[in-house]
């Protein structure tokens, strides 16, 4: 009888602490956070480099149509639901750490355009943004629905958004 109270108590215990990090959305959203941030340090690097190289450039769009990929697959798991807590943590992870991310590589993309038009993927790379921007709206539309009560916070931040990718599928143009 002790023995499965206790055995009954650690898993209740185990159960609340594995349950905040093993929900499908946060995990979508964070893998995301991984794939931007490589995707920032490649625009950067291009962005700085004095001698670009043409495998730079198509680094940035396998990463970039990675990224894209990763944002519809997390569209399609919010469709799903989201899980208690959720909508408290994820637009905070777009604000504070995604966001920055997807900041760096737009403004380095758009600094970019001469070394884009050297290799002749300039047009890609506009291609590329505004598949992202097209995800991102897609998204972030789907997050407003499932969160009503965060759906002004998201609104500001798409607003932010629009204007960075405005600015920079202007600079690629």
């Amino acid at each position: 009888m002790f023995f499965s109270r206790k055995l009954a108590v650690l898993v209740a215990a185990a159960m609340v602490i594995a349950s905040p990090m093993a929900t499908p959305n946060v995990d979508c959203i964070n893998g995301l956070v991984g794939q931007a941030t490589t995707l920032n340090g490649q625009c950067q690097a291009l962005a700085k480099a004095t001698a670009p190289t043409k495998a730079q450039c198509d680094a940035i769009h396998v990463t970039g149509t990675s990224v894209a990929a990763t944002i519809a697959k997390c569209t399609s798991i919010l469709q799903g639901g989201v899980a208690p807590g959720e909508c408290d943590t994820i637009p905070t992870t777009l604000t504070t750490t995604l966001g920055p991310q997807v900041d760096g590589s737009l403004t380095s993309i758009g600094a970019s355009k001469a070394k884009f038009d050297s290799f002749g993927v300039k047009g890609q790379a506009a291609t590329d943004v505004k598949g992202f921007d097209n995800q991102t709206h897609t998204y972030l539309d789907v997050l407003k629905v499932k969160c009503p009560a965060q759906a002004a916070k998201i609104a500001g931040d798409e607003t932010l958004l629009t204007g960075l990718f405005t600015a920079t599928e202007h600079a690629l143009a």
